[in-house]
């Protein structure tokens, strides 16, 4: 008589052993996992500056020019003005008709009065998806911080949320306008200029000393800056050896907070710190030498908590990513490329000034 035999459970050590095949598989799976959705996601972050680049040239075939910097951080896009150094928002508002997000450019058109005020609250409120990296955060709406601010903006009142960029225009080596280092000096008010242009108090100041910073060795030798307009015969270095677009530097604790002067307003504001970024500036008596101040604030850099780009309160003013390695650009002949954190600081002077003459292989 044949007798039934019970089938064997696992033993205590065969689970066990499973047990730590299965974690010795998801240590070494999880890190591809990981390397792969990063990779994925700076894919797209590349292409959404391929196409803020091609927005930019589209922009230059139509007008001639670059899109401009605007007049500054507490005036945003006015799409009654046009473009051009008439523009009073930054390069993001110019470059929305290119980017397929007319509607967004003429939220406030044609209107006067409470209603056009009223709008512009709602255009600085608009978030913009290709503006954002997304290995960095998320597409929508960041709190607008009243004390982070200097003061109001201009014409009309600032949103609860307001869109953000994790993208920047490349505005050289020297600073100028609003917060630049050729202000020095200049009073009076600037809120006038909207209802008095072309004859407005701070152009009026401000232009010459640009003029004479020029005559000084300072000149903007960038693409995007204040009121600027760029034409390509002034990019005398070759449009696939400068910098049209970077990716800007942002503390992680940060992103989300609206707190930092590096990312406290509209992505539609003119000439910011939020929407600008800098290279090392080369000193006008030895341009083998480069201004030490500037590379201590101007060194890219991989997004790092606490860090704010130069020492407490400071606002950044150099390019970086949330991705290793280093962080994406586009230039201006419409490629794109990525740049290490590690670059030799007089390469990236010369990736950043159109017009310095020097090499970016050094």
């Amino acid at each position: 008589m044949r007798t039934q035999k019970s089938p064997h459970g696992f033993t205590l050590v065969e689970l066990l052993v499973v047990i730590a095949i299965i974690g010795i598989l998801v240590a070494l799976l999880l890190p591809a996992v990981q390397a792969a959705r990063e990779a994925a996601r700076r894919t797209q972050c590349t292409n959404n500056l391929k196409n803020l680049g091609l927005a930019s040239l589209n922009h230059s075939d139509t007008f001639g020019f670059m899109p401009s910097g605007g007049w500054g951080f507490k005036w945003s896009g006015e799409p009654d003005m046009g473009f051009g150094e008439k523009q009073p928002g930054g390069w993001v508002f110019s470059v929305l008709p290119f980017m397929e997000d007319q509607a967004i450019y003429d939220i406030a058109k044609g209107l006067s009065g409470q209603q056009k005020l009223d709008a512009l609250v709602v255009l600085r409120s608009t978030v913009a998806p290709m503006l954002i990296c997304p290995s960095r955060r998320q597409a929508r709406g960041y709190p607008i911080v009243p004390e982070a601010l200097d003061e109001t903006v201009y014409a009309g009142n600032n949103p609860e949320t307001a869109g953000r960029t994790d993208y920047a225009g490349n505005s050289g080596t020297v600073r100028f306008g609003w917060e630049g280092e050729v202000q020095n000096g200049i009073s009076g008010p600037t809120s006038d200029c909207l209802s008095t242009y072309p004859n407005c108090t701070f152009f009026d100041q401000i232009e010459p000393k640009i003029d004479a910073a020029a005559k000084n060795g300072l000149p903007f030798n960038g693409l995007i800056g204040y009121r600027s307009e760029v034409t390509f015969a002034r990019i005398t270095d070759g449009t696939s050896k400068t910098m049209l677009f970077g990716e800007k530097y942002h503390n992680p604790l940060e992103y989300e907070t609206g707190a930092h002067c590096g990312d406290n307003n509209s992505v539609f504001h003119g000439y910011d710190w939020d929407n600008l970024r800098w290279g090392p500036m080369r000193n006008v008596n030895d341009p083998t030498t480069l201004k030490a101040n500037t590379t201590t604030r101007r060194t890219p850099l991989k997004d790092k908590a606490g860090f704010n780009g130069g020492g407490p309160g400071q606002c950044s003013q150099q390019f970086g990513a949330a991705h290793p390695g280093g962080f994406n650009t586009a230039n201006c002949d419409g490629s794109v490329s990525s740049v290490s954190y590690d670059v030799d600081l007089f390469v990236l002077s010369s990736l950043c000034s159109r017009q310095d003459g020097f090499s970016e292989q050094e």
